[in-house]
């Protein structure tokens, strides 16, 4: 059977399962949930694969929320990675779309499993929780999930033009825990120690730290816990940072000189401060990695985009930048992340409009390009051995 054929039954196949994929979408999204609690989630999922008879792996690398499905008999290799996202963020739910990343992955397996016998290597799909902060496929990647793939691919959705060049910074999460000693404010403000002081001073010297800083590291704070009664000195209080850069080691620069300073800034007033890296809490490996591009892929995911009429644009700093566990794989092995237009907002993800734009019929019709475009180019790769090799190449090439 040729590629044209092989594209046109997994299009036939979609319109068949399309009610089933809007159904499991909706529901996601109707039932919003944060990073490692994605027990719904997984549930509806993995009862929707073994509905249509797939093999389902659960609790892969000791992660309760994630998994990892095959076609009954068809492991051979080459072998594509699909990967699926669907935990939310606090207060404003799926407000990046992991709705539509989830299903749009279970899409694609499907289809794919439809014509299992006639592709020259197999497909896979993993359920990683725990992007938004968590690291869940990190995680996995210090399990050896991913090291039976030649390959792996995913969709997210983005209020700009479509892009298959994005590229994704370096960061990680800092939480510092400062410790002081009570008081009477009042009575006796000379026996205590405020930890609020520690982290007020904390925070304006690491602002004035982001000034000599380049211009390609970013570091973003929030005060988590600063005291409950204004009449008592705070034993306790809590700054928590995000920090980014070009690349890891730029960002593991920038961490270790916040900590410094918080250490100087509790020391001086006789304090003391914890730090914890946050990022991924089942890791060893404390970072979301900046992106290895493959161009080969990209270039094969643009073809397939155009063939399904959507409009493909370079990636500009204009669009935004972001973070993402993803970029950690693509260093592992040859990845595609598609960033795919979501009509119906202007907003960025993070938001409540795009929120409201992942749960509408928008995110329905994004929903069939995703799968579209994934399946087109996963049997591209699969079926023409001379691009794969190319992939390959440019991967080694890379490095």
């Amino acid at each position: 059977m040729s590629v044209e054929e092989l594209k046109a039954k997994v299009e036939q196949r979609l319109d068949e399962i399309m009610p089933e994929l809007v159904e499991l979408s909706d529901d996601i999204f109707a039932h919003p949930e944060l990073r490692f609690e994605e027990h719904h989630a997984k549930k509806v999922i993995t009862e929707l694969l073994e509905k249509h008879g797939m093999d389902v792996d659960h609790d892969v690398a000791n992660l309760p929320t994630a998994f990892a499905a095959q076609v009954p008999g068809h492991t051979s290799k080459p072998r594509v990675g699909i990967l699926s996202e669907y935990d939310a963020l606090p207060e404003i739910g799926h407000a990046c779309g992991h709705n539509l990343i989830g299903t749009s992955g279970v899409g694609t397996f499907l289809v794919l499993a439809s014509i299992a016998d006639e592709l020259n290597g197999s497909v896979a799909l993993y359920g990683t929780p725990g992007e938004e902060g968590g690291g869940g496929k990190i995680t996995m990647l210090e399990a050896d999930t991913f090291d039976t793939l030649d390959t792996v691919i995913m969709t997210h959705p983005i209020h700009t033009e479509s892009m298959v060049d994005t590229p994704f910074l370096a960061s990680t999460g800092l939480t510092l825990k400062f410790h002081g000693k009570p008081s009477h404010a009042a009575a006796a403000p000379e026996h205590g120690i405020n930890a609020v002081d520690a982290l007020v001073n904390t925070y304006v010297a690491v602002n004035g730290m982001r000034q000599r800083m380049p211009s390609d590291v970013n570091i973003c704070g929030i005060i988590r816990s600063g005291g409950s009664a204004a009449n008592v000195i705070p034993d306790y209080a809590e700054l928590f940072y995000i920090v980014r850069a070009d690349n890891w080691h730029k960002a593991k620069d920038a961490v270790d000189t916040v900590i410094q300073i918080a250490e100087g800034s509790a020391a001086a007033i006789g304090a003391s401060v914890e730090s914890e890296m946050m990022k991924n809490q089942h890791a060893e490996f404390q970072f979301y990695t900046e992106t290895k591009h493959n161009p080969v892929l990209e270039d094969i995911f643009e073809e397939n985009l155009k063939s399904i009429g959507v409009n493909v644009v370079p990636w500009t700093k204009e669009m935004g930048v972001g973070s993402t566990d993803f970029a950690n794989v693509s260093y592992e092995l040859p990845g595609m992340h598609l960033m795919l237009k979501l009509d119906g907002t202007d907003s960025p993800p993070h938001t409540r409009e795009f929120a409201e734009a992942a749960g509408s019929e928008n995110g329905r019709k994004w929903l069939r390009e995703a799968i579209l475009a994934m399946a087109f180019s996963a049997i591209d790769i699969l079926q023409e051995k001379d691009r794969l090799d190319q992939v390959k190449q440019e991967f080694a090439a890379a490095d």
